[in-house]
């Protein structure tokens, strides 16, 4: 018999979208699928589904709370607004902090840009935060975090707030990182062309030990952080799945309203990697 690694709701199942990759991730073994409706109809004999009276969301967010299920997956129908309000009060966040990633797939490369969904205006020890528990979700999911804050200054390049918000966050995660013996060490402030082109960090910055291949990019805010993601997913041909959220007591993931099934599914083969992780 195989076990269940990995319990996962699902809490808009009138959407036709949850419905097709529900059917389809039916098929993996190492999950099992939990729904939340309000009608007497299952989507899939596969699917164990709880009927409620009270909003789906705020009722699959007591069975993760209460260990009923290990992940929750929602967004399709309903709002981040909702979703993170829902979490923040049934849920809850550890270290009363929580954020956003995306994770950016084009072929064989994967990014994660954080936070692009969730912190407006971080400071620079909310910054600090964000890179921590990225470089987190990094792990989780097989990489080996190279970490850049990204600026429209390089090195000096340019003054300004932001930029010296910037600094001094890198300063904060770095140590970090070293008082928590992780052989991880994050640059910045880099402007995005240094953080992913090794030919202009070369030019740019010839002292940076991650030489142009960052795969986890940090932004100074949420302006940045969403507007950058969709640039890259618009005009770059690169599949967004997210966002993901950080730093709650249990795996929450937050889809686009224009998510289409394929990202669904990708949404839960990610929370079963953080679930796996979280267990070890």
């Amino acid at each position: 018999m195989i076990k269940i690694k990995a319990k996962i709701c699902f809490v808009e199942l009138e959407d036709k979208r949850i419905i097709k990759a529900i059917k389809e991730l039916s098929k993996d073994k190492t999950i099992e699928l939990v729904g939340v409706g309000k009608s007497k109809s299952s989507p899939d004999k596969a699917i164990e589904t709880y009927y409620s009276s009270k909003n789906p969301l705020e009722k699959g967010s007591e069975l993760l709370r209460d260990n009923l299920v290990d992940g929750l997956v929602a967004g399709a129908k309903y709002s981040s607004k909702e979703i993170i309000k829902a979490g923040i009060r049934v849920v809850g966040v550890k270290k009363d902090f929580a954020s956003s990633y995306f994770l950016m797939k084009k072929g064989n490369k994967k990014m994660l840009f954080s936070d692009c969904g969730f912190n407006i205006n971080p400071d620079e020890k909310q910054l600090s935060k964000i890179a921590l528990q990225t470089i987190n979700s990094a792990i989780s999911l097989g990489l080996k975090p190279k970490v850049s804050f990204v600026s429209y200054s390089t090195q000096g390049s340019a003054e300004g707030e932001s930029v010296d918000k910037i600094r001094k966050a890198v300063k904060l995660i770095n140590s970090s990182l070293k008082k928590k013996k992780i052989p991880i060490q994050a640059e910045g402030e880099v402007q995005l062309d240094t953080a992913i082109n090794p030919k202009v960090a070369k030019d740019k910055f010839p002292k940076s030990k991650i030489k142009g291949k960052s795969n986890v990019i940090i932004f100074p805010d949420l302006n940045s952080g969403n507007i950058g993601y969709k640039l890259l997913k618009e005009l770059g041909g690169w599949e967004a799945i997210g966002p993901i959220l950080q730093g709650f007591k249990k795996p929450i993931h937050d889809l686009s309203r224009g998510c289409n099934v394929e990202e669904i599914i990708d949404s839960v083969k990610i929370m079963k990697l953080e679930i796996k992780h979280s267990k070890k």
